[in-house]
């Protein structure tokens, strides 16, 4: 694949990484202060800053309808500063965005070893593999001791009102509403990219035949595995 695109991922990983932190510091203080004001203006300003930059680093990698979409994502979604996860990978503000961006990057630099080309990548599939996770966390106050007294700290926490078909199924469902059509390919690999984590027998043997009919299966699982090792870097 050709480094341009690579470049392109790697700077806009770098935009929100560094900005992340300081969204996060920002967020949790004010919700400890229950200065829920702060926290949607916070919230405005940081996706107003990205937006743009973001869909214009991008710009050679989708086409213009699907960047349209995108936008509308990141606009009406916390995409851009939610958190991948509460306790594993990219559990922090930003992980989500970060994360699905290091897949993509993964999918394009690996695409050579599956025999696939740039056009024969579903990018939209591969970025929002996880769409699952849009707006599905939110802050909350727990309490714990701290030198015998009780305190509180903001911390993310599964939404009460969440609910979800299944991790494969959700984001593909969310998926195709978004952008419509999909190939059976890339739906197989959405849907299968968690691998055997969490299958019973049935469901991994279906995984297995998935791998073996559609190379996009594998592809996808690897470039999202290798985004939760902290020894990968990103610098095309």
């Amino acid at each position: 694949m050709s480094d341009k695109f690579l470049k392109a991922i790697s700077s806009t990983i770098k935009v929100i990484e560094s900005q992340a932190p300081s969204l996060e510091k920002t967020l949790k203080t004010s919700f400890e202060k229950k200065d829920f004001s702060t926290v949607s203006n916070t919230l405005d300003y940081y996706k107003n800053n990205l937006i743009d930059a973001i869909t214009t680093n991008l710009i050679d990698l989708f086409s213009s309808k699907e960047l349209q979409i995108m936008k509308q994502i990141f606009t009406t979604t916390d995409f851009l500063y939610a958190p991948a996860s509460t306790r594993f990978h990219h559990d922090f503000s930003g992980g989500l965005a970060i994360h699905s961006l290091q897949v993509l990057y993964n999918v394009l630099e690996l695409g050579d070893i599956y025999n696939t080309t740039f056009e024969e990548i579903y990018k939209p599939a591969v970025l929002f593999h996880d769409f699952c996770k849009v707006d599905m966390y939110e802050l909350q106050l727990k309490w714990h001791k701290e030198n015998n007294k009780w305190v509180s700290e903001a911390v993310f926490e599964v939404r009460q009102d969440y609910n979800s078909l299944g991790h494969g199924t959700e984001s593909l469902i969310r998926l195709v509403k978004a952008f419509g059509f999909i190939s059976k390919e890339w739906e197989q690999a959405v849907y299968n990219h968690m691998g055997v984590y969490n299958l019973n027998q049935q469901d991994t043997t279906n995984f297995s035949k998935s791998c073996r009919n559609y190379k996009e299966v594998l592809l996808l699982h690897h470039a999202d595995m290798l985004s939760t090792m902290p020894w990968r870097k990103y610098e095309a």
